[in-house]
């Protein structure tokens, strides 16, 4: 807009001229309008070409006065042509109207999330549009991020509620089974049914362990990963997965420092985002391309682009996964990640929710750019591994001792893994002291103080739990020896045990093995 030149002030006493009334009222508004901060535009209500435009507008959205000559509305805004003559219509016949949100394209191509209201005006020879938008862009972004975060908790939750119950039963089942064993002569014909058992029991414990990764409490084996052998290890795999339309690229460079994760759950990622790519493009034909670089993120920009996720500032891999499908609507992506959420005919589970919880164990990152029929690329950023300075020395087994008689509190919430537990316990020579909860268990613990070597304390129960129980048994007794047993992971169980001595940790499901290893741990180490 051009801004007229001021009109000079008249002397004070004298009547001003309409048109001098007219032209300073008319250089005030242009001023007003000039440095508002918000967007302000004038459009024809016909032809919905783009009138005026102020400098917010310009620099908001990358137009310059040239390119508003040839400016609509229709290019403006991310919409289809008869969805924005509805709107305009609707205004027209309300004469003023809060429109909402509305997503409008920068002259880049980006698309710019707006808050937009609008007035009719009528005059002689035109009818326009004033329109009045406040770009929200961040403000969506944190809206979304903080959903997304608030999705992943309740999954979490949900996710760890299961696998605390399914730990338990395999738990039962795993210890019976080693009992059974234990019992069985070496060449019973019986044998190989059984170590079958135990591979499928193995194999179920691994389930719950996925299920704990999807809500970010899971153990991982870290590591450092080569990204360019993961991907290449499981392109045969995926080249018969996808559709044969497509064509798979993949393009990471031999020099890519590695990543730190877990390759079992890395490689889960890659097939997830390509599978779901080549679903995307349906029967039609396209490309997925694989990359990924190197890259150093900083506070600024995970907080711009990576708000709310799990990333810190440092060395990352960017892995990228890109197709030349259909895209996804904004709709779509605000509940892509929702856990059983589909765009397919059937539901296939935890999807791209279950992706997410490994992304934020591994305090990696993730941003979804799409374009309705450009395609979509889903952009990873895993933290990068960092060599250590010298290398450490593997740890030596401790030697095997006998291990000292007594009697030992087993204290859990489950009646199939006390028995389970206890008679294991017993084969290995200790007395048992079974507790259904912790007050049962302080009250057995008070009572039998002096004989009790070592507790088995259970994490998750009703009345009081592991946490309550252990603060109070040691209050009773600040030298007891405590093993906490838990589903979840040792370093996401022992969290609120930093500081404390004596004590020891028995992963779910266990077996005999690791049973005896735990104690052997904490009763024959204190000892050395």
């Amino acid at each position: 807009m051009d801004i007229p030149p001021p009109v000079p002030d008249e002397p004070q006493g004298t009547e001003l001229l309409p048109e001098v009334q007219l032209r300073k009222s008319e250089a005030r508004y242009r001023a007003v309008v000039e440095q508002a901060g918000e967007m302000i535009f004038l459009f024809d209500v016909e032809t919905k070409q783009i009138v005026e435009a102020n400098a917010a507008f310009q620099q908001a959205l990358g137009y310059s006065e040239a390119d508003l000559k040839t400016l609509s509305l229709y290019e403006l805004v991310e919409a289809d042509r008869e969805s924005v003559d509805r709107n305009v219509a609707r205004v027209v016949a309300q004469h003023q109207y809060q429109v909402g949100r509305r997503r409008y394209r920068h002259k880049d191509g980006r698309i710019r999330e707006v808050e937009v209201s609008a007035t009719y005006l009528r005059e002689i020879d035109q009818d326009l549009l004033c329109v009045v938008a406040r770009d929200i862009t961040e403000q969506v972004r944190a809206e979304s991020a903080l959903l997304l975060a608030q999705k992943l908790e309740s999954l979490g939750l949900l996710a760890g509620g299961v696998a605390h119950d399914f730990n338990n039963l395999l738990t039962a089942i795993l210890g019976n089974l080693n009992l059974a064993q234990m019992k069985l002569p070496a060449d019973s014909p019986v044998w190989p049914h059984l170590r079958d058992i135990e591979g499928t029991v193995l194999r179920a414990a691994d389930l719950t362990r996925q299920m704990l990764t999807y809500s970010g409490r899971g153990a991982f084996l870290v590591q450092p990963v080569n990204l360019r052998q993961v991907v290449e290890e499981i392109t045969h795999l995926l080249a018969v997965s996808i559709s044969k339309k497509v064509e798979l690229h993949s393009e990471i460079p031999e020099t890519l420092p590695p990543l730190q994760g877990d390759p079992s759950q890395i490689q889960q990622i890659v097939m997830n985002l390509v599978l779901n790519a080549s679903e995307a493009m349906g029967d039609a034909e396209g490309a997925i391309s694989i990359t990924a670089r190197a890259a150093l993120l900083d506070a600024l920009f995970i907080s711009s682009h990576l708000p709310q996720q799990s990333v810190k500032p440092g060395p990352h891999i960017v892995f990228e996964v890109s197709d030349t499908g259909s895209g996804i609507s904004p709709e779509t992506i605000s509940r892509i990640f929702d856990p059983f959420f589909t765009t397919k005919g059937s539901g296939r589970g935890l999807g791209l929710s279950a992706m997410l919880g490994i992304l934020r164990s591994h305090h990696a990152g993730v941003n979804i750019y799409s374009e309705i029929g450009r395609g979509t690329t889903f952009r990873i950023y895993f933290p990068a591994h960092m060599a250590a300075e010298k290398p450490q020395a593997p740890p030596q087994a401790p030697m095997r001792r006998k291990l000292p008689a007594g009697t030992v509190l087993l204290v859990d919430d489950e009646s199939s893994i006390r028995a389970t537990a206890g008679a294991m316990l017993e084969s290995l020579g200790c007395l048992v002291l079974e507790a259904a909860d912790g007050v049962e268990a302080l009250d057995l613990y008070k009572a039998h103080a002096q004989d009790i070597i070592v507790v088995l304390l259970d994490l998750t129960m009703p009345r009081m739990d592991g946490k309550a129980a252990f603060q109070a048994i040691r209050e009773l007794d600040p030298s007891a020896k405590i093993i906490l047993s838990s589903g979840y992971n040792e370093e996401e169980a022992l969290l609120p045990f930093t500081e404390a001595a004596q004590l020891g940790f028995l992963k779910k499901p266990y077996q005999y093995k690791d049973l005896r290893a735990a104690l052997e741990k904490i009763l024959l180490e204190s000892e050395t």
